[in-house]
């Protein structure tokens, strides 16, 4: 989950840019072979391919790129898992010649094909798919010892004509962030795709940022979106902190969480990624899986964690500094969280924390580096199960917002979902 030892060595000590490189890539990256020289690009984009008829839509959204000065490579992952069927496969070749074709000739950006259609069964999917084009992306940076930016979009997404501009300049403008997550907004309404599926996502998007703007107002700081099609991160970094996981879902959170938890994570909100709302079968949950369940399912909301446990985590927040002046006893806190605690031997990890800090700072960012978002989403889960269930997730961002001063008179999901994305792009 977390850098290894090894890793946090070079976090903690000054390595140069090419050391730094050469540690990632021994340890940690995908076996390419030796590469033939590449152009510097300070900026790659890396996309994973699977089973798509074709790719030249999320090809054209890029070309519609305004700033040309920022060079750019686009590298497409076209892969698969030796159990697939030769139809995947075949889809993926066919595909990928098509890009291929339509890109020889491309300046800007620059584009490049891999294909990988038979990945070991126990590693293929997405989180090796990203892993192979980010790997790839830093054996080409380290061949002009640049620390560039790597940044992570879906087949199936499209972007706003600032979107490279937007995110150099955030990282630019922030030397001291090591990853980003970029605004998102899916399309909630056209021809492309049926009623249900618009239905459906809006009532996920809420979800999403109900969940992330809830863990902003009572305080917790890992409270960022983790999104596979929009973020991007230092390749320095990513070096850093052990590379892409491979896992076969919700490699976007845990990758990002492993940087957020050590590291510096920040947002880049002026511009846009537009992933789809499409229903996916490939992974166990995520996006399109949870439209894919409530368009199966026949029901026309989504259910989300109750406030009422966010508050009780806020006020033991509110009571830190006052716990860590003091021994601290599980009864001197009411509410459920206190009972969750002692599940998890909250005791026996204060006092290993005390014992490591020395002033309040220090012992505040550790606590969060065990009740991290991780932990978080575990006592959720808890809460759910054993004190109050999840509730129709209009009626918990109608909750939130009537506590951040908005008077809403029987408010309807597309206006909940437009105040929370009108507010997550001004509070970065």
């Amino acid at each position: 989950m977390y850098p290894t030892n090894e890793t946090l060595h070079l976090l903690n000590t000054k390595h140069s840019l090419s050391e730094i490189y050469r540690h990632y890539t021994d340890r940690h990256s995908f076996p390419f072979g030796e590469l033939p020289q590449f152009n510097a690009y300070p900026l790659i984009v890396v996309i994973p391919s699977y089973n798509e008829e074709s790719v030249l839509e999320v090809i054209h959204s890029l070309q519609n790129l305004k700033d040309k000065d920022i060079r750019t490579l686009v590298i497409i992952v076209f892969n698969a898992s030796q159990n697939d069927n030769d139809f995947v496969r075949e889809t993926n070749i066919t595909a990928a010649e098509e890009a291929r074709q339509y890109t020889e000739n491309c300046n800007f950006p620059a584009f490049h094909i891999l294909e990988y259609n038979y990945l070991p069964s126990k590693t293929a999917g997405v989180g090796l798919a990203r892993k192979i084009g980010m790997d790839f992306a830093i054996q080409i940076l380290s061949q002009h010892n640049m620390d560039g930016i790597i940044c992570c979009l879906d087949a199936d997404s499209l972007v706003d004509c600032n979107y490279t501009s937007a995110i150099y300049e955030g990282f630019a403008n922030n030397p001291h962030w090591d990853a980003a997550s970029i605004y998102f907004e899916h399309p909630t309404s056209g021809e492309k795709f049926s009623p249900a599926i618009y239905e459906s996502i809006i009532q996920y998007e809420l979800h999403l940022r109900y969940y992330i703007r809830i863990q902003k107002w009572i305080g917790l700081p890992f409270a960022y979106q983790t999104v596979g099609s929009s973020m991007a991160v230092r390749a320095s970094s990513y070096c850093k902190y052990g590379g892409m996981n491979t896992r076969k879902a919700g490699e976007d959170f845990y990758f990002l969480q492993k940087i957020i938890s050590k590291g510096t994570c920040g947002e880049i909100i002026n511009t846009k990624v537009i992933p789809s709302p499409r229903i996916s079968g490939r992974v166990p949950f995520g996006t399109g899986r949870a439209v894919g369940d409530m368009v199966q399912s026949g029901k026309n909301h989504f259910l989300t964690y109750h406030p009422e446990a966010f508050i009780e985590v806020k006020n033991w927040i509110d009571h830190m500094e006052e716990w860590y002046s003091k021994d601290w006893e599980y009864s001197d806190m009411p509410g459920h969280l206190s009972k969750w605690l002692r599940i998890e031997n909250f005791n026996a990890a204060l006092e290993e924390i005390k014992r490591h800090t020395s002033g309040y700072p220090s012992f505040r960012k550790r606590i969060f580096q065990w009740f991290d978002a991780f932990r978080l989403m575990k006592y959720l889960h808890w809460y759910r199960d054993h004190v109050q269930s999840n509730i129709p997730v209009e009626e918990a961002a109608g909750w939130l917002l009537i506590r951040q001063n908005y008077s809403i008179q029987n408010p309807d999901v597309d206006l909940l979902l437009q105040i929370l994305r009108d507010l997550d792009k001004e509070s970065a």
